[in-house]
């Protein structure tokens, strides 16, 4: 068997280093692409979505109140324009209103109440399908539609100066169509809130009971080692199985109790089969350190 020289072991080495090297600056390559795509999305989205975050998206409502009014007023306004009328902004001085385009939430135009006065025949507004609700027509209101009583039906993307034109022309609303912006994560955030609190009222109990049963008085055998496989088996089991688990089960089993849908209840009951494995996985090893401690310490003792 002939052996090979240092000469060539030197020269398989360094093809080798090559290679290796060759190896490790594709590695290095792909990662910079991705480091600096996840960069450039991270630099998109804050560029384009700071702009939008405000207060209002945080104590809004995702749902915008929309309101159909109707005015047939007894007498009408017929007020001088006020000196902070807004820029950009066109005033009915027989109304008492006056409308302007500003932004929503995503950065589009719309055309909006700038400006009402106190004793605007708008206030008398009706609601066409008879709410109970509080009627409030209020600055920052988006216009959608207007049919006034001649049958002439305006939308914003008349202009603004054929609006007041026609409110100016007009003495009653058939239909004054307006709405909120809407968009807030108010709802989404308290339900967040409630959905953790149900969780764990439901879910700490069940696993602390449990893992204190298991690990202090359950008798050791194949039934509590099957136990055990089977809350271990629950920690990787992927959530889109448990998400059916509460379409299937949950959700029928809340609407037997009253609720309605897809309801905070089930969706708690889901979360709660969830993170019930991982706490009794938890309080076991915690009781585990807890009897090796107080062993130990007896034993110095």
């Amino acid at each position: 068997m002939n052996r090979m020289t240092v000469e060539e072991k030197n020269k398989i080495k360094r093809k080798r280093k090559r290679i290796d090297n060759v190896y490790k600056g594709l590695t290095l390559g792909a990662s910079l692409i991705g480091v600096i795509t996840l960069i450039a999305i991270a630099g998109f989205v804050f560029i384009k979505g700071s702009g939008l975050v405000s207060w209002d998206l945080i104590t809004g409502d995702y749902y915008a109140a929309e309101y159909h009014l109707v005015v047939e007023p007894d007498e009408y306004c017929y007020c001088d324009e006020p000196e902070d009328l807004p820029e950009g902004s066109v005033y009915s001085s027989k109304w008492g209103v006056a409308f302007g385009v500003t932004q929503d939430g995503s950065g589009s135009d719309q055309t909006t109440i700038t400006y009402i006065s106190d004793d605007s025949p708008l206030h008398q507004a009706v609601d066409i399908y008879d709410n109970n609700d509080e009627i409030v027509v209020r600055e920052g209101l988006k216009l959608n539609r207007i049919s006034f009583r001649d049958g002439l039906v305006v939308i914003p993307k008349c202009g603004l100066s054929t609006i007041i034109t026609n409110f100016e022309d007009s003495d009653a609303i058939d239909e004054l169509y307006l709405s909120g912006e809407g968009g807030g994560i108010r709802g989404s955030l308290i339900s967040t809130i409630y959905l953790i609190f149900i969780t764990l009222a439901i879910a700490l109990p069940i696993g602390i009971f449990t893992a204190i049963y298991l690990n202090e008085y359950a008798r050791k055998g194949k039934v509590t080692n099957y136990l055990r496989q089977l809350i271990e088996m629950l920690t990787g089991v992927p959530s889109i199985i448990f998400g059916l688990v509460g379409l299937v089960v949950f959700i029928p089993l809340t609407s037997i109790m009253g609720f309605s849908g897809k309801n905070l209840l089930a969706a708690a009951f889901t979360m709660a089969i969830i993170i019930i494995p991982t706490i009794i996985r938890s309080t076991e090893e915690s009781l585990k350190v807890i009897k090796i401690d107080s062993v130990v310490l007896d034993n110095k003792i």
